[in-house]
């Protein structure tokens, strides 16, 4: 017995020393393997997110402006959405209302948009975090025989590019002086006309950075935005009275 207690204390001392080396290493092991098997959720906060900034109309404007002129100049995604009834629901609504605000006829409009290609386009600057979504429908019927582009910025829907051919368009429509105004008003966007002719009109925002061109020549109605250091005035008279 007293051989007995003469060993017990070391190795009572070696199995608690033993103990501190292996039992922390198992401990840790067993719970790393408890953690990866284990699903964990964490709700992100608001430091964490992206910072974005939402475009003024305006500068979605720009940007429909320099993809037309070089589209090459913007970072783009395009999404093919094909014959989709949300796209056509929206579509649809916006051209009843450009016909509501004088700028189109029912008459003009096609009665089946399902004939027409749609897709979304996201645009942006190089080296900026600053962009803005816009739907586009376009194409052309046969039966018919109308042919339309449509640009509308996802936001509201609201167009900010038309293009629109139709056999009997010069029967419904007005002056290009007036279409643009009014599908500028509409927008609510500050512009003056800087010329206009009895086929087109150009008009102009107050920082010079974005122009519309208006034109309605044969049976093609064109509402294009461009980069303002980029657009002349063609017409046959001029004017320069603010509009809006």
């Amino acid at each position: 017995m007293s051989k007995v207690k003469r060993w017990f204390l070391p190795i009572l001392t070696c199995a608690v020393m033993l103990a501190s080396v292996i039992l922390p290493q198992r401990l840790s092991l067993w719970r790393d393997e408890t953690l990866l098997n284990t699903l964990h959720t964490e709700t992100l906060q608001a430091e964490n997110e992206l910072p974005t900034r939402p475009l003024s109309l305006p500068e979605q404007m720009a940007l429909v402006s320099l993809f037309d002129a070089d589209s090459g100049a913007l970072t783009s995604v395009t999404q093919e959405l094909g014959q989709d009834s949300q796209a056509e629901t929206m579509v649809r609504t916006e051209l009843e209302r450009l016909c509501s605000n004088g700028i189109l006829a029912p008459e003009l409009l096609p009665e089946d948009l399902s004939n027409f290609f749609s897709y979304r386009v996201y645009l942006r600057m190089p080296g900026t975090i600053s962009g803005a979504s816009f739907l586009v429908m376009e194409g052309y019927s046969k039966r018919e025989n109308i042919y339309f582009s449509l640009l509308l910025n996802d936001e509201d829907g609201y167009a900010l590019r038309l293009e629109l051919s139709h056999p009997a368009i010069k029967q419904f429509l007005g002056e290009p002086l007036d279409i643009g105004t009014a599908f500028l008003d509409r927008l609510g966007v500050e512009h003056s006309c800087i010329g206009y002719g009895p086929y087109d009109a150009v008009f102009t925002t107050p920082d010079s950075a974005i122009q519309y061109t208006v034109s309605l020549e044969g049976d093609l109605l064109r509402i294009v935005p461009f980069p303002g250091s980029e657009t002349e005035v063609s017409t046959d008279a001029s004017a320069s009275a603010s509009m809006g």
